[in-house]
């Protein structure tokens, strides 16, 4: 953690470190060094309060980040600084517009054409500031449903905003309004230079908010000169500072700690291994197969290879367990209900969420991922990061509570999740098969959006079916409909995999089926949810063992009587 928090810090003051030999006077060239001779002082002044890049304290001392530059231009050229205090921003700027300073420290926001302009000095990366309880954030994407504080005024704004145009920017006047904003709950988030962030954070002892991720943007200090003093600005460019004098001025003035991104590369190096063994493996084996005498080694090398291979897959499911739903939290909102759930050697790569909006409204969400084996435990894992991304919105009150709306939220996480993916980098099975109900005791209704996983449900002693978009959420398209279902007395809800309604079982040996499934819930609509769901299981097991399993099977099956 430290040596990344020093990396990320370091990049503050990247443009000044060398790749080469400090410079000298000697170095100058003799234009430049009687140019120096003829101005030996150079009026200078800067933002009274600017800390931790620079400030004039009360007695008239200059502190900060900008001073010490000045020292080391000092050292390296020969030059001397005249800085001069001022009490406001506005003072400092008619000093150099009255040309009784020289020189100014602005910001790359300052684009005033009367003034020439060294190349930037420093350069902060814009970070993502947001109470302790938020893990890593990678993009200022994340942010989407946020209210975020912004510093007016700086170049980076009209930037941030220009990307994200349709994002909630609050515009505060500094950065002591925006993090106090953040700490208090006014604001979900604040966008600021990573030194002032961290310096202000530490200076107003925010306990509650720290540095929780960087975006793409920066800010850049660099020094407004007057036309007049044009060499000036050839000269401050050869300067340079070194590492030490660098880590010198970052170990003074920034403090605060920066939260870890959390490494998966270990279960794609995982993936790649084991496709490597396999591949090596079967390599082996056809060369050999015909060899007799080699013919018992090489299936033992496969037998041990198999093994392996089954191990690790074990060992990726546990890296990240996908989500089951424990039966006694959906039985305290539903009257009465019931959960399936087969799979083969491996974790299921279905993932199942609930939870109480408020306590008359539940939303209910199944998942099926795409792909077999390694490749279904792996989707699976990334689904589920795909699947809490918009879960937190939802709980946070940031995204309404719509099946439709859910599901096409899903579509474009999962769509960022791969945009720096080529297509041809992007696993061919990626994705996910969905559903989103959402029950309302209040309102007497039941919401429902599905995105290859169809909804039974038997009212009035009837069985209807809610279909489901035909398209699954990574095949690019972010519509899908809306069923709303009226309960007016019992009724039963039941959400099946595709791996169920496909597989081959029972007497008949025949798939089971939309038409048979709907034989099964007319017969059975009157008893418990218990002798409903033997039902379900008993249904294919005549023959289930001898033939190929479809998939991971799930059955959620829940009551409701208003």
């Amino acid at each position: 953690m430290r040596v990344i928090w020093f990396l990320l810090i370091w990049f503050i003051l990247l443009p000044l470190q060398a790749s080469a030999a400090p410079v000298t006077q000697a170095q100058l060239s003799e234009k430049e060094k009687a140019w120096i001779a003829e101005h030996p002082v150079i009026n200078f002044t800067g933002d009274p309060d600017w800390l931790p890049y620079e400030a004039f304290s009360k007695d008239g001392r200059y502190l900060g980040i900008i001073p010490e530059v000045l020292r080391i231009i000092e050292q390296q050229t020969a030059l001397k600084f005249n800085v001069i205090p001022t009490k406001t921003w506005d003072e400092s700027v008619s000093l150099l517009e009255s040309g009784k300073a020289d020189m100014m420290t602005v910001s790359d926001a300052w684009n005033d054409p009367k003034y020439l302009y060294t190349r930037p000095m420093l350069s902060s990366p814009i970070v993502i500031v947001m109470d302790r309880d938020h893990s890593y954030i990678e993009s200022v994407y994340y942010l989407q449903y946020d209210d975020i504080a912004i510093v007016k005024g700086y170049r980076y704004v009209e930037q941030i905003k220009k990307k994200y145009p349709d994002y909630n920017f609050h515009e505060v006047k500094n950065i002591q309004e925006g993090l106090e904003g953040v700490a208090t709950g006014k604001y979900d988030a604040m966008l600021a230079s990573m030194a002032l962030a961290t310096y202000t954070i530490e200076t107003l002892q925010l306990n509650n908010i720290q540095v929780i991720g960087k975006t793409e943007f920066s800010i850049k200090i660099l020094f407004a000169i007057k036309k007049e003093m044009a060499p000036l600005v050839d000269i401050i460019n050869k300067v340079t500072i070194d590492e030490k004098q660098a880590h010198e001025l970052l170990k003074e003035w920034t403090y605060q700690k920066y939260v870890e991104k959390t490494d998966y590369g270990l279960i794609a190096e995982l993936a790649i291994l084991l496709l490597v063994i396999l591949f090596a493996a079967l390599i082996l084996y056809f060369v050999f197969k015909k060899k007799s005498q080699k013919y018992q080694q090489i299936k033992n090398l496969l037998t041990r290879t198999n093994s392996e291979v089954d191990d690790a897959i074990r060992y990726a499911s546990l890296l990240d367990t996908p989500d089951l739903l424990p039966s006694d939290e959906i039985s305290t909102f539903f009257d009465d209900s019931f959960l399936v759930s087969q799979h083969g050697k491996i974790k299921s790569s279905t993932l199942i969420h609930f939870t109480e909006l408020d306590p008359d409204k539940g939303l209910l969400i199944l998942v099926d991922a795409k792909g077999e084996h390694i490749n279904g435990v792996l989707n699976s894992l990334f689904c589920k990061r795909v699947l809490k991304r918009v879960i937190d919105q939802v709980k946070a009150r940031k995204l309404d509570a719509d099946p439709a709306a859910i599901l096409g939220s899903l579509e474009k996480e999962l769509q960022h999740q791969l945009g720096e993916a080529d297509a041809q980098s992007r696993p061919n099975t990626i994705g996910f098969d969905a559903a989103v109900a959402i029950l309302d005791k209040a309102a007497s209704t039941l919401l429902y959006a599905g995105a290859n996983i169809p909804l039974f449900y038997t009212q009035d002693h009837e069985v209807k079916i809610a279909s489901a978009d035909t398209h699954s959420i990574g095949s690019g398209n972010t519509r899908y409909t809306n069923h709303i279902i009226e309960i007016s007395d019992t009724t039963d809800f039941y959400l099946l995999t595709n791996a169920y309604i496909e597989q081959i079982g029972g007497k008949e040996v025949l798939p089971a089926g939309k038409r048979r499934i709907k034989e099964i819930l007319k017969k059975y609509e009157l008893q418990t949810m218990g002798t409903q769901r033997d039902t379900f299981v008993k249904t294919l097991q005549p023959s289930k063992g001898k033939q190929p399993e479809m998939g991971d099977i799930t059955i959620i099956g829940f009551r409701v009587t208003l």
